[in-house]
């Protein structure tokens, strides 16, 4: 969110989120420091697809891939029940995914 100004943003951080998540877009505007532009792709990958962070690598990869048109200098992935399941082993995979 950019507090107080409409120029050019100082960062752009891309967020993948669980499609049924209604939280963290919120939470980030809030807390997203000025000058923080914050852009969002959701990603089908809790509730009924809930399945092994292998599985969802070409959901996971689509996403990051529009999240790219908007040239974020960071893309993150937000879903801590896929990290606290799937440990370093699943990070890895995901920072090599996206």
């Amino acid at each position: 969110m950019l507090r107080g100004s409409l120029g050019p943003p100082l960062a752009r951080m891309g967020v993948i989120l669980p499609s049924s998540n209604r939280w963290i877009e919120p939470q980030f505007q809030y807390y997203a420091p000025s000058g923080l532009a914050l852009h969002f792709e959701r990603a089908r990958i809790t509730g009924p697809w809930d399945k092994p962070v292998r599985e969802h690598k070409p959901e996971i990869a689509r996403a990051a891939a529009v999240l790219s048109d908007s040239k974020p200098d960071l893309i993150v992935f937000n879903c801590t029940g896929t990290s606290m399941k799937e440990g370093r082993a699943g990070d890895a995979f995901l920072l090599d995914v996206i």
